[in-house]
């Protein structure tokens, strides 16, 4: 699953409205990404600079965690369910990514 992918996901997972990339413009991002790569920025921390993605995101995220800490709390859901699948997706993601965990 590519970047944009995995943004759209994340858009229809969180409910909320980002900017539309188009893929000229990733493609665009992408090839510059090498400069700021140079001065130390992640390609993810590049990204949010770019097209402006890191406010909505963090709210998105906050509003996500905060849900699942009051389900959590209200017996809602089992938390060992949910350590156990936060677990298997971390495994995942060494595998699959260059996210480093």
């Amino acid at each position: 699953m590519n970047f944009i992918t995995q943004l759209a996901a994340l858009e229809k997972l969180t409910n909320s409205k980002h900017k539309k990339i188009s893929r000229k413009d990733y493609e665009i991002f992408c090839k510059e990404f090498v400069f700021d790569k140079i001065k130390g920025k992640s390609f993810g921390e590049s990204f949010c600079e770019r097209f402006d993605f890191n406010g909505t995101f963090l709210k998105n995220l906050s509003d996500i965690l905060a849900m699942i800490e009051i389900l959590q709390q209200s017996k809602m859901i089992d938390s060992n369910k949910i350590a156990n699948a936060k677990m298997a997706k971390f495994e995942k993601l060494k595998k699959w990514s260059n996210i480093k965990l």
